[in-house]
Parts: structure tokens; C-alpha cells; sequence
């Protein structure tokens, strides 16, 4: 995926160079976005990316300044979760978080621009205006659920239900990553959708759901599990904040095998709709094989014997 990682520096680059200028916001703007080692997996633009491959979409160019807008939105997210009034980070991606690199008040703004930058970015996509408004609406959506995710996070007890919360908080942003893929891939004759196409969305969205769950009750356990070195514990150890690695095995267990069945009924909703999902499948089930590997007592193999 290094094109990717080109690509969409190249288009959050461009818009530093049109929009921050020589302004002193340009420096804590790409250390947390294209400076050596911001970056960090980039995991939802590749999913956007595979899904409009899926779909049948042909140019990495043309959808390019939605893969970027996607990564500025989820570093944008990052940088407020981080500061003190949230969770408090010290560190992201291995290095030091946007207030305790900068200042707080400089990592307040820096979120701020990346958010509205992302709307900017948009604008420039190369489809018609119905499109081009669809995938700011998602994307836009999706942090207005982050946003209610990081609330209930704040006033989270032991006995909330986490699939509720996490796809709010996490899995908002997968969510619009897959609808933003497959819009654009089934609109990028510049022609409206396909008869099946509003069906073909609805899928991907439940994908993106439960991605984001799988995803977040993932991070719960390697926290729980690897060896955090200099940068100490999670802010939700540390917060003493109800994880998947806090719970029962059996009840832990039960999380992840009924996101991982939601994960594979979306794929055969999207086999019987005649989508292809090879290279998005790609980059999930390496998720659920390595989850597989952390839970103890899961069933998983059951569910699907390939994984």
C-alpha cells in the first residue's frame, strides 16, 4: 500500500500548501499527518480503496482526496481524544500526542482544521455534485457518531453493552470508509447509482460496523496483553475504563464471535448482491485471524473454517 501512503500525502500536502501556507499550524499539522512515522496504518483509507476496487472502481487518482479526507478526519478524532479534558494521551503512534508535542491550545486547532480541511478536500473529488455531497454527508456523519461515542465513553459504566458503544466511537469512520468506497465506485462513470445500489451500501455500512467493533475490541486486547514499553498503560487501563480484556472469557469470547458472524453475514449479503470481495476480505479476516489468536476459548474456527 506505499501509492497509498504517496497518494494521500501528496493530497493532504497540497492542501497544507494551499490552505496553512507558512502559517505556524503547518508544522503540528504534518507531524501528525505526513511527517516520517504520523501516519500509522492507514487502515481506512485501504478499506475505502479495496471496496471501490471491489466494486469495480479503476482509478486510486480519482478517489484520492477521499482517502486523504478519510485520514484527516480519524487523525482529527485522535488528536481531540487525546488531550486532557478525554483520555489524556501522552503518545501517539509511538511518538508524542499533538498537546504534549505542541501545546494544548495548538492541538485544539490543529483537530479543527483537519476536520474542516477534510469537507475542503472533498470538494475537489473529480464526480458530479450529488456524489461528491453523498460522501461529505457520510463522512460528516460519522464524526457527529464519534463524537456521541466519546460522550458515552465519558459516562461509561460496567455495564454498558461495548458493541453499542464501540460502534459509535470506532466504528463510525469504517463505516463511512466502505459506503465512500462503493459510491464512488458505482458512480465513477459520473452515471447514478445502480438499481441495487442503495442494498449494495446498506451492506457495506453493516461491514463497517462491525469492522470498527472488531477492530477496537482488538486494541482492548493486545492493551491487555503486549508489552507497552516506555509509553506505559492505555488510557483505558489507566482510566480504569470496562474493556473486552476486563470481562469473563466466556462473555469476551461471546463479543467476538458475534462480531465476527455479523462480519461474515455481510459478506455473503455482498456475494449474493454480485459484489466481488476479495481485497476487502484481504485486509479484514488478518484482523479476525489475529484476534482469533488473543481470545481464549473462541469459537471462531466454527463460524467459518477458513479463518
Amino acid at each position: 500500500m506505499s501509492s497509498l501512503f504517496t497518494v494521500v500525502d501528496a493530497v493532504i500536502e497540497r492542501w497544507i500548501l494551499e490552505e496553512i501556507g507558512e502559517d505556524d499550524l503547518r508544522l503540528p499539522i504534518r507531524y501528525m499527518t505526513t511527517d516520517s512515522g504520523a501516519a500509522g496504518k492507514r487502515i481506512r483509507s485501504q478499506l475505502a480503496f479495496a471496496v471501490y476496487t471491489d466494486c469495480g472502481g479503476l482509478s486510486m487518482q480519482a478517489i484520492a482526496p477521499a482517502l486523504a479526507a478519510l485520514e484527516m478526519m480519524h487523525t482529527a478524532t485522535l488528536i481531540h481524544d487525546d488531550l486532557p479534558a478525554l483520555d489524556n494521551d501522552d503518545y501517539r503512534r509511538g511518538r508524542l500526542s499533538c498537546h504534549k508535542q505542541f501545546s494544548e491550545s495548538i492541538a485544539i486547532l490543529v483537530g479543527d482544521c483537519l476536520m474542516t480541511g477534510a469537507i475542503t478536500v472533498l470538494g475537489t473529488l473529480p464526480f458530479n455534485s450529488n456524489v461528491i455531497s453523498d460522501t461529505i454527508r457520510y463522512l460528516s456523519g460519522a464524526v457527529t457518531a464519534v463524537n456521541r461515542g466519546q460522550v458515552w465513553d465519558l459516562r461509561r459504566t460496567p455495564n454498558d453493552n461495548l458493541r453499542g458503544l464501540y460502534r459509535l466511537k470506532t466504528g463510525a469512520l469504517f463505516r463511512a470508509a466502505l459506503v465512500i468506497g462503493a459510491r464512488l465506485a458505482l458512480n465513477s462513470s459520473g452515471t447514478e447509482s445502480s438499481d441495487n445500489s442503495d442494498e449494495i451500501f446498506a451492506v457495506f455500512g453493516r461491514l463497517g460496523d462491525e469492522i470498527g467493533i472488531l477492530f477496537q475490541l482488538l486494541d482492548d486486547l493486545i492493551d491487555k496483553t503486549e508489552e507497552k514499553g516506555r509509553l506505559g498503560l492505555s488510557s483505558d487501563l489507566r482510566l480504569e475504563k470496562k474493556t473486552i480484556s476486563e470481562l469473563d472469557s466466556d462473555i469476551a469470547s461471546e463479543y467476538v464471535v458475534t462480531t465476527v458472524r455479523g462480519i461474515f453475514g455481510a459478506y455473503d449479503d455482498l456475494t449474493r448482491l454480485g459484489v466481488a470481495i476479495e481485497k476487502t476480505r484481504g485486509i479484514i479476516d488478518p484482523l479476525i485471524t489475529k484476534i482469533s489468536n488473543l481470545i481464549v476459548g473462541s469459537d471462531i474456527e466454527q463460524i467459518d473454517s477458513s479463518i
